[in-house]
């Protein structure tokens, strides 16, 4: 499931990438290489937190972890998940 979710992304910013070429080739009026560029930077960010949420969540159903590390993962899984949302809301367009 992490592999397939991580490649669906991948695939997602490998698409973003030719939509900019295609952009770039047409001249388009309204077409701003800064503002794609942000965006595909955020996309990439995007794809790099699914990615640790996904190893986290995964290492957080192993029965044999020790308090700490439990504790970490307490700490670490909802900061990295709100950091998810933070990006992808202003990804989004108004």
């Amino acid at each position: 499931m992490v592999i397939r979710a991580g490649a669906q992304l991948q695939l997602r910013l490998q698409l973003f990438l030719r939509y900019m070429e295609v952009m770039r080739k047409r001249g388009h009026a309204d077409w701003d290489d800064a503002v794609a560029g942000e965006i595909y930077h955020r996309l990439a960010r995007l794809e790099w937190l699914e990615w640790e949420v996904r190893s986290r969540e995964l290492e957080a159903r192993n029965p044999t972890l020790t308090n700490e590390r439990t504790a970490q993962l307490m700490i670490e899984l909802p900061t990295l998940t709100e950091s998810w949302y933070y990006i992808a809301f202003r990804t989004m367009p108004l």
